[in-house]
């Protein structure tokens, strides 16, 4: 059956089950078409729509085609709220929610000193910070591309001064996080090469600024995102 907006999709040895997760209602991006394609068809099998069969199924392909109209053109349209001015930001208002997006996974000396540094360098403020953090990782460190593999940990990324957009977005998180920035990782698309025909997944971090909401930065190509990503 479907299951619904954002709910979990289930799996059993002779069903699969719809699962629709639509691009719209994040508030920055909005689907003007979508076509969703599969061998088997999963999606079209009756009433419940759900493919059952004890035939064993060898290969699962989806094609999903989608027509994206991006509503945010201006990466900057805020005003941060007096408590986000100033790092460490004060989530008092918000704790619960930002409680997650604050804690280390792998909290190091190297980068908490590393990301202080930068915060007494632009006087603890909180978008000097981002940007400076932001340009810096795009600058001085080497850009490299992984089809696979998890995320190099942020010590190493930070040591090594190399990375995948992955591991740029790790540091960038922890970084923000040390500093007291709710920050989270974000994986889709860039616009890119207009002129190529494919798109290679793309990963960012994204960061709660009370007053703003979620705002992305993209330390691969060294800036703020709006239009562009999706």
């Amino acid at each position: 059956p479907d299951v619904g907006n954002g709910a979990d999709c289930g799996e059993s040895r002779s069903s699969f089950q719809r699962c629709w997760l639509p691009v719209s209602g994040f508030g920055v991006h909005g689907t003007v078409a979508e076509r969703v394609n599969s061998s088997p068809n999963l999606l079209d099998v009756g009433e419940m729509g759900v493919y059952s069969s004890y035939t064993k199924i060898d290969q699962l392909e989806i094609d999903v085609t989608m027509e994206v109209e991006t509503l945010r053109h201006n990466a900057f349209d805020f005003l941060l709220a007096p408590e986000a001015a100033v790092l460490p930001i004060n989530h008092e208002h918000d704790v619960i929610c930002a409680r997650a997006y604050l804690e280390r996974i792998e909290p190091d000396d190297a980068v908490t000193a590393f990301a202080a540094e930068l915060s007494l360098a632009v006087n603890r403020d909180t978008l000097r910070f981002l940007n400076d953090l932001n340009r810096q990782l795009f600058a001085d460190y080497f850009h490299v591309h992984r089809d696979t593999g998890a995320p190099q940990s942020p010590a190493y990324t930070l040591q090594s001064r190399r990375g995948a957009c992955r591991d740029l977005a790790v540091l960038f998180v922890d970084c923000c996080r040390s500093e007291g920035i709710a920050a989270r990782f974000a994986s889709g698309y860039q616009r890119g090469d207009v002129q190529s025909e494919r798109r290679h997944l793309h990963a960012w971090p994204e960061v709660y600024l009370p007053g703003a909401g979620w705002r992305g930065f993209d330390p691969t190509h060294g800036v703020a995102t709006a239009d562009t990503h999706v």
